[in-house]
């Protein structure tokens, strides 16, 4: 009798155990926090906290009293916890969540309502403001001693078309622009004529496929100090 309980005894243990291991190692991304989203004028710009181990973020917005998610409109990144849509319904209602490598989707986020943003300075008020500070009227921002930005991360290449390159980096806090050095002739030389659609966004044209180039990037401050170089990226086919 022993040896029968025994033996139902470890067949128990043998049917259960792997489930309960299986079970245990698959675990959901949390839910996004601090998610924020605001309205300026015709366009909606929203952001919240990097969840880890995202791979990318879904986007979920309710229009019109129905939720969808478009990633047509809302192309995910592999690091990008902010997003920028054209507003269709001034009540719009919005939630995030992460998903990982695998695809397994995470919660969501609590749902949010945007905020009308505040005006932002036209050109004239900040040419009087800057009138202003020189003047002594007004306090001075401008630090020559202020150390530089930290150096960009995240840098990655890809093709556009055939002949032409575009680089995608994280913004760094504090760069007032950014520099893109390309890597010819056994040194890094600065390329001067570039297009940045976004801040952390250039499009380099006359790059043939297949390459390779190396490319990296310096975050520049106010004052006109450098950060240290990104880790480069090389673009290859």
């Amino acid at each position: 009798m022993r040896i029968r309980q025994l033996s139902a005894s470890l067949l128990l243990t043998g049917l259960l155990l792997p489930g309960l291991s299986t079970a245990g190692s698959s675990e959901t991304l949390p839910s996004p926090t601090n998610l924020s989203v605001e309205r300026h004028d015709r366009t909606f710009k929203g952001r919240w906290d990097a969840v880890k181990g995202a791979s990318y973020y879904e986007v979920w917005v309710n229009a019109f009293g129905r939720w969808s998610f478009d990633p047509k409109k809302l192309p995910t990144s592999p690091f990008t916890s902010s997003f920028e849509i054209p507003v269709t319904d001034e009540r719009s209602v919005f939630k995030v969540r992460a998903v990982d490598s695998s695809g397994i989707k995470g919660d969501f986020s609590a749902d949010v309502k945007a905020t009308v943003a505040a005006p932002e300075t036209t050109e004239t008020e900040a040419l009087s403001s800057s009138s202003n500070t020189t003047n002594g009227r007004g306090p001075d921002k401008f630090d020559p001693k202020a150390p530089p930005p930290e150096a960009p991360t995240g840098l990655f290449s890809l093709w556009t078309d055939n002949t032409t390159l575009k680089l995608v980096w994280r913004e760094v806090k504090g760069a007032e622009k950014y520099a893109v050095e390309e890597y010819r002739d056994e040194r890094w030389q600065s390329i001067p004529l570039l297009e940045f659609p976004k801040p952390n966004n250039a499009i380099l044209k006359n790059y043939p496929t297949p390459g390779p180039y190396r490319f990296r990037v310096r975050a520049i401050g106010s004052n006109g100090r450098a950060s240290e170089p990104s880790r480069p990226t090389t673009a290859s086919r």
